[in-house]
């Protein structure tokens, strides 16, 4: 519900996603990134003996034109998203090359 008609999304790992927004920089991603952590994080779930809730942890990357490789991209993202996880999680960390 968060993600624009261009952006895609993937599963990558067991708990992990890609989310790819086309045509956006490092910040404009992050604003849509903080969109999706804030809306997991105001949504729960109801169970019959308590309500659960969940965070996400964002690790964010700029591709930067013609020097990334994918594979550069996403270590720089999961980078990124261990030093979300090492401030305490349920946060978006840009990645600066």
């Amino acid at each position: 519900e968060r993600l624009r008609a261009a952006d895609v999304l993937g599963r990558y790992g067991g708990e992990e996603f890609i989310v790819l927004f086309p045509g956006s920089t490092a910040q404009q991603a992050a604003v849509g990134a903080e969109r999706i952590r804030e809306a997991i994080a105001a949504d729960g779930i109801e169970t019959r003996a308590a309500r659960v809730s969940a965070t996400i942890s964002v690790g964010l990357a700029e591709a930067m034109s013609g020097q990334d490789t994918l594979e550069q991209l996403i270590r720089r993202a999961d980078r990124a998203l261990y030093d979300a996880k090492a401030k305490g999680r349920n946060c978006t960390v840009v990645d600066s090359p």
